[in-house]
């Protein structure tokens, strides 16, 4: 079926919206322009960008809003002049006459221009009406912070009277945008959402609060909430404590400085929703908030917070969980979504800081999920005092911090969003298969990988050889190496390669049983087990044709070497030598791809370069041989092109 422009129903839109009546069902229009609404704005989360389209039907035009989730959707994934769109779902701004679709469809390529259209009777006559004068007037009117921002963000308007998106009026009217103060038609403009409650009424999605926006409402979550910080310094002193408010379209931090401390600190509280207006709106300091916004919110003393009575916050919230198991694709110090089953939880433990000195109490816990994986997270504060460990529950976290200790971890802090048994499908998934597994089902964990493995993963593109390594003094200077090599296991030390660790999961730290007898104390978790834990750290030889050196092994890499755990190796050196010594004759002379760092390390006052297994995994020929082709292909292109095609999975 040939779809058609419905022609001149814009007027019947706009007067069903100026009457109250409802809006006409189904429209189908015409792409005219289409452009971001701020191109220059790069921000850190794509869903926040905006787009501003001009809608034709076939008689006149208007201009509408459309997020890049929606714009995502269309055709190839952003809308050309000429298309026809069906709107399925819209509404218009609150005080503009400005669509806000909330869903559509696309219903044909491109096509010409229908007729001649031409600006709406209600956006021609506000730029008639809007003469010099009056925009003088608003640009003295304007607040100094806000000038003092636009300053900051360089000349805003003029740039967009030149930009494509822009819809422009007749020549015959004066051009008033090119002196206009506000972000065109992005204020007041209400949310594209649907509304859940009577209360929600012009509720603004918190992506789209900017400082220009002077009348405002949001609807927040209270994911998580500071602690009352005091300062002193030479202007004096205060105090102040800061929430992270969260919606289904992003989120913001809100904070409140001395008196609003009092006033609101009792007010805020973690897990519940609120309605905020009248407060400030200002460009978001970024070295003291790791918050996903350009923008934060400071509470006033006119500042409206009233509880939401919805019960079922979780609507509010949008996650974008990571599977444990992809945690060494994320970098350090980033923030990310997880969800998890808490396996364990360690006591409560004390530590002194070593910035301020001051005691802090803090707890680890073990996450594991569905991708076999488990990782070691850290509470600090008021959450790991008051973490009560009930069965195994479901965790999510919206912005844990990734760290790289024991290879991935994760720590929680102030802008984290911590949600224990979320009544979410994604939760109950996460239930239904853990109750389903042995409870002694072993996971995957990322402390044979170390320290920095994702910035080695940058390094190692040009494989060394030992002769290398050496040569080039890889390690020999202040900062660390990274390289990969090819090599064959010569020779491993029998004695001395394995230690009592911790037997508790990821702790691995080094236990005593001396001068007691209950057993094994680690002093780290302040434990004590009938058994310790034994783990590897073996010093191996290697060697490829270029020379012979020594790598120290960790237990993941070590395990991969001689086949068996550190227990099982232990056990045989007290029951059987020769089974415990052909352990060993069975390793040898076998080719492994190693990825290690080279350090300089001072032992009894002498300078030497130690070798350390990151990352380790037996040859496969296969892929080891289609990668020396491609690298033979890069050297010399010509002379490989005629070289016949070979299979090389036969000869392996």
């Amino acid at each position: 079926m040939d779809e058609k422009v419905s022609t001149g129903i814009l007027k019947l839109m706009f007067a069903a919206h100026e009457n109250e009546k409802p809006l006409p069902e189904n429209p189908i229009l015409q792409v005219m322009k289409v452009g971001l609404t701020n191109p220059s704005n790069q921000y850190q989360n794509t869903s926040q960008q905006r787009y501003r389209v001009a809608f034709s039907d076939g008689r006149e035009y208007v201009q509408a809003m459309i997020t890049s989730a929606i714009m995502k959707t269309l055709g190839k994934g952003l809308l050309e002049r000429g298309q026809l769109v069906r709107l399925n779902n819209y509404n218009f701004a609150a005080t503009h006459k400005i669509l806000i679709i909330q869903s559509c469809d696309l219903v044909s390529n491109v096509r010409p221009i229908i007729g001649n259209p031409k600006p709406t009777d209600e956006q021609e006559s506000k730029a008639n009406s809007l003469q010099r004068p009056q925009i003088q007037q608003l640009q003295q009117q304007q607040p100094l912070q806000q000038r003092d921002y636009q300053q900051q963000q360089g000349p805003i308007m003029s740039q967009r009277s030149n930009n494509p998106p822009q819809i422009m009026p007749p020549q015959s009217i004066q051009r008033p945008q090119t002196l206009q103060v506000r972000p065109p038609q992005q204020s007041n403009i209400r949310p594209p959402t649907s509304q859940t409650n009577d209360g929600d009424e012009g509720v603004f999605p918190i992506s789209y609060l900017s400082p220009y926006h002077n009348k405002w409402r949001i609807k927040g979550f209270v994911g998580s909430k500071s602690e009352i910080k005091r300062w002193k310094n030479q202007r004096g002193e205060g105090k102040l404590f800061n929430v992270t408010l969260l919606d289904n379209s992003g989120e913001i931090r809100a904070t409140a400085f001395n008196q609003q401390v009092d006033e609101f600190f009792n007010v805020l509280q973690e897990g519940k929703l609120f309605y905020i207006s009248k407060a400030k709106i200002n460009v978001a300091k970024k070295q003291y908030s790791s918050v996903k916004n350009d923008y934060e919110i400071t509470l006033e003393s006119g500042t409206q917070i009233v509880p939401c009575p919805d019960n079922d916050p979780m609507n509010m919230l949008k996650f974008d969980f990571v599977p444990i198991s992809d945690l060494m694709n994320h970098e350090k110090d980033s923030t990310i979504d997880i969800i998890g089953i808490i396996k364990s939880a360690d006591d409560l433990q004390s530590i002194t800081t070593k910035a301020t000195q001051k005691i802090i109490n803090k707890r680890e816990l073990t996450v594991v999920d569905q991708s076999g994986y488990m990782v070691r997270m850290t509470l600090w504060g008021q959450q790991a005092e008051n973490f009560e460990m009930n069965e195994n529950p479901v965790v999510v976290c919206k912005n844990v911090k990734v760290g790289d200790f024991q290879g991935r971890s994760l720590s929680v802090f102030s802008g984290t969003t911590l949600l224990y048994n979320p009544n979410i499908h994604e939760a109950k998934e996460l239930r239904d298969w853990y109750q389903t597994i042995d409870e002694n089902q072993e996971f995957n964990s990322f402390s044979g990988m170390g320290g920095g493995y994702i910035a080695m993963q940058e390094r190692i593109e040009n494989r060394k050889t030992i002769e290398q390594v050496k040569s080039e003094n890889l390690g020999g200077g202040e900062k660390v190496d990274y390289f990969s090599t090819v090599a064959y296991v010569i020779f491993i030390k029998k004695e001395n390669n394995y230690y009592p660790a911790c037997a508790n999961t990821g702790c691995n730290k080094k236990v005593s049983d001396e001068n007691r007898d209950d057993g094994w104390h680690c002093e780290k978790c302040g434990r004590t087990f009938s058994q310790p834990n034994y783990r590897y750290i073996a010093p191996i030889s290697v060697a490829d044709y270029t020379d012979s050196t020594w790598f120290q092994c960790f237990n993941d890499a070590a395990e991969i070497i001689l086949g068996c755990p550190a227990n099982d190796l232990r056990l045989l050196k007290d029951e059987n030598d020769s089974a415990h010594d052909a352990v060993f004759e069975k390793a040898y002379f076998k080719p492994y791809i190693f990825k290690c760092r080279a350090k300089t390390e001072n032992y009894n006052d002498n300078a030497r370069v130690r070798y350390t297994v990151a990352n380790m995994s037996p040859v496969d020929y296969i892929a080891q041989s289609k990668e020396m082709l491609q690298n033979i292909k890069i050297l010399d292109p010509i002379r490989v092109h005629i070289l016949p095609s070979v299979n090389t999975a036969k000869y392996f």
